[in-house]
């Protein structure tokens, strides 16, 4: 199979088996701007796919597919390039483009991180030839976020916060609507805090992340204070002044840390066997690395929330002087 483009009729043309249009639908904004843009330039190149019975494939491109569609009869012809990608370049590809284009919304990098998380899943074989070229230590890791980062080219911290927010959205804790409502992965990353530190139920949530949206208010004070309007007040009566709230839960999850560390020390310094005739009970060589990641961890969750919690309470303090 050549490089070269071929004309290709609309109805022909199959979108990315690896986009999921539940995580990132077509936005209809986007396609109104490309038909304005087609009908201006009559350029609408770039498009590059693979064959797959008898039909093609493309790569990425699906807002434009869409805006083409709807524009012309389904036997027009467009140039497409073929070329022989596998699905891992599918994967890559589509990665790629929604990072390149429209500041790459979280539902963009959320549905590519879910592609590779799927496919590593289900596709052992490239699995182990994906770590064959990582250090020996990373071998023995899950299918968790170093190795799709590595995967796809983003940054470990990138993926590893998609991750968080599809696991919420997968255990129906988080409202992926709502979720997707937030402007970028900070916004996203505060939303999600908020409702689970307040264990918001998931028919307030849209109403919530509307509201934040329609205030322009993204930091995470301000989030938690929208969530409070829709918390029930009997639920938190140790509380009397609706600007504690933001306080009494940062000075909560600083206890809940608290707690955590004495749990991860009180493993770490347990007696452990140093034996092999032990299985199935850990050494304290085995779980020393473990514990000191989980332990430094806690401290940093420790340290932040008691520094939130204080530079808030000053700035009250002077507002009220």
């Amino acid at each position: 199979m050549d490089n070269d483009s071929v004309r290709v009729k609309l109805k022909d043309i199959k979108k990315n088996p690896f986009r999921n249009f539940d995580i990132y639908p077509i936005r209809e904004d986007k396609v109104l701007q490309l038909m304005e843009s087609i009908r201006a330039t009559t350029f609408w190149g770039g498009l590059v796919g693979r064959e797959k019975e008898g039909k093609v494939e493309i790569a990425y491109g699906h807002h434009r597919l869409d805006a083409l569609k709807k524009m012309f009869d389904e036997d027009a012809e467009i140039d497409i390039v073929i070329r022989d990608f596998s699905d891992p370049d599918m994967m890559k590809l589509m990665s790629r483009e929604n990072a390149e284009e429209w500041a790459c919304p979280i539902a963009a990098i959320d549905d590519a991180v879910k592609a590779v998380r799927d496919y590593l899943m289900a596709n052992r074989d490239s699995l182990r030839q994906l770590l064959s070229s990582t250090p020996n230590e990373d071998k023995r890791l899950r299918i968790g976020a170093r190795v799709i980062a590595k995967f796809m080219g983003k940054k470990e911290g990138t993926v590893r916060l998609s991750l968080e927010r599809l696991n919420l959205i997968e255990r129906g804790a988080l409202d992926r609507e709502a979720l997707y409502l937030m402007p970028s992965a900070s916004a996203a990353y505060r939303f999600a805090k908020a409702v689970r530190d307040y264990d918001l139920k998931k028919e307030n949530q849209k109403l919530v992340a509307e509201k934040i949206v329609a205030d322009q208010r993204f930091g995470e004070r301000s989030i938690y204070e929208t969530v409070m309007e829709f918390f029930p007040r009997e639920r938190i009566k140790e509380i009397t002044d609706d600007r504690a709230s933001y306080y009494d839960v940062q000075l909560r999850k600083a206890i809940g840390q608290i707690t955590k560390l004495r749990k991860i020390l009180a493993v770490f310094l347990a007696p452990r066997p140093k034996s092999f005739f032990a299985p199935g009970v850990a050494t304290t060589e085995d779980i020393t690395l473990e514990t000191l990641v989980s332990y430094n961890r806690a401290i940093d969750a420790l340290r932040d929330s008691i520094v939130r919690a204080g530079e808030s309470l000053d700035k009250t303090k002077w507002a009220d002087n």
